[in-house]
């Protein structure tokens, strides 16, 4: 399923607004907190994002319209 996540980052303010798959997300944020990775990457706009999990200050996540 899919739903949208907006992450904001601490001193930046909101740095991700995506609509992404729920496992997706749910996947990266387990391979950080296993430490494979420093930081999550998240597809935004067609390209790779990446985001360090350490500065992340609110996630929120909305329910998407079909």
């Amino acid at each position: 399923m899919k739903k949208r996540y907006i992450i904001t980052e601490f001193g930046i303010g909101t740095t991700y607004d995506e609509i992404i798959e729920e496992d997706y997300f749910k996947n990266e944020l387990d391979n950080v907190e296993l430490g494979y990775k420093i930081l999550m990457c998240l597809p935004k706009n067609g390209e790779t994002y990446y985001i360090n999990p350490k500065f992340i200050s609110n996630v929120e996540v909305r329910e998407v319209e079909e």
